[in-house]
Order: C-alpha cells, then structure tokens, then sequence
C-alpha cells in the first residue's frame, strides 16, 4: 500500500507544551508526532474567527443540561436549537432563550404544554379583541 508523503519539520515547544501533548499522546495511545500531525491537518479545516473548544469536563456538563451525548458542532446546534424551541400541533416555534427561561419561571403547577396553550389562546383572544 502507497504511503502519503510525508515532510518532516523540527518545531521548537516549550516543555509544559510538549508534556501536555505527550500526556495526550499517551491517553490516545498514540505517537506524538502522530497526534501533532493529526492536530495540524484538523486546523485546516477550522477557519472560524471564534472557535469554540470544550474540554471533556465541559462536554460532559453540556451533555448532561442538554440531556445527549455531543460528538460535534452541528449536534450542539441541533440540541440548542431544539432547547429554544417549542412544538404545539407540529408546529414549531423558535423562541429566544430569555423568553424562554422566563416563561418557565410563570409555569407554576402547571405542565408546560398546558401552559403553553392556555397564555396561547388568551393571548391571540386578546389580540382579536374577545378578551
């Protein structure tokens, strides 16, 4: 089987750099130059202007409010997306997460489609004018 061409280069780390890769390198039971080398071609493809990195730790607390296990950006985005977003009839309706989480604090004894119906309808009643 071909091999990919491969260069080599001597990049000068300092030590807490480097034993923080070589700890990884031996978490990932990989070599490190392996490890750096797979680092550098995913840089390549993140041109994002803020990227956004979460450790396990945090994944793992994202995971556990988001109630899914997160394996990338586009899962993140769809589980947000979903958090801020309500169902009624198979209709969905995107809210912004302060109205959202203000609304939960009104639903009070109350099951949350319930509640949602009822300031639904006396709303749009309102707006109609038989309120």
């Amino acid at each position: 089987m071909p091999q990919t061409p491969t260069t080599r280069i001597a990049i000068p780390l300092p030590d807490n750099l480097y034993e923080a890769y070589e700890r990884m390198a031996v978490e990932t039971r990989m070599d490190i130059e392996d490890l750096l080398a797979k680092r550098l071609a995913a840089a390549t493809t993140h041109d994002a202007a803020k990227p956004i990195y979460f450790n396990d730790a945090e994944r793992q607390q994202l995971e556990q409010m988001l109630g899914k296990n997160v394996s990338s950006a586009r899962d993140v985005l769809s589980l947000v997306r979903n958090c801020v977003a309500v169902r009624i009839n198979g209709l969905k309706i995107t809210l912004k997460p302060s109205l959202l989480s203000r609304l939960k604090t009104r639903c009070l004894g109350m099951q949350w489609d319930k509640f949602l119906e009822k300031i639904i309808v006396e709303d749009l009643e309102r707006y109609v004018g038989v309120r």
